[in-house]
């Protein structure tokens, strides 16, 4: 696969697996607003952005581990956010514990723009993430699942849609 992947947030959870992806060969290409998680990103072989919306510009799938949902809203929602700087047919795919209301509303707003959006929160904790053993519960569509399975074996242990 030579998609360009990007990671925004490289903190406790992100780092690992972002890290889990680069050992995979990929290119990734991430950003974090802690300075220090995006050096210890770039020092891993990754490639650090000034912004999530140069993420979601240079790359064809976008994934996002943040802490709350607040915060998932407001880095695809707001003005320079994902869903607005996106390449169009991009996967979105967004590791962060969330309401499914905010997965369903984050879905309908990536679909009106043409975008693919996965809601997928893991289980397994930080060493999950640096052992790869991490359970991904994904929802979404069928076939934007199968185009991320590559991705789901690479940072967890089991996928399941």
């Amino acid at each position: 696969m030579n998609r360009k992947l990007g990671f925004i947030g490289l903190g406790n959870m992100g780092l690992p697996m972002s890290i889990n992806l680069l050992k995979a060969n990929y290119e990734v290409y991430g950003f974090d607003t802690n300075a220090k998680a995006v050096e210890l990103f770039t020092e891993a072989g990754g490639i650090g952005l000034e912004s999530a919306k140069d993420v979601a510009k240079q790359c064809d799938v976008v994934m996002t581990s943040l802490p709350t949902p607040q915060i998932v809203e407001m880095v695809y929602l707001s003005e320079e956010g994902i869903i607005h700087h996106a390449k169009k047919g991009a996967l979105l795919i967004d590791f962060s514990t969330v309401n499914p209301d905010l997965n369903d509303s984050l879905h309908k707003e990536a679909s009106t723009l043409g975008l693919r959006y996965l809601g997928a929160p893991v289980s397994g904790g930080v060493i999950g993430a640096v052992n790869a053993t991490l359970t991904i519960m994904v929802g979404g569509d069928k076939d934007d699942y199968d185009s991320a399975s590559e991705i789901f074996g690479i940072v967890g242990k089991k996928s399941i849609i």
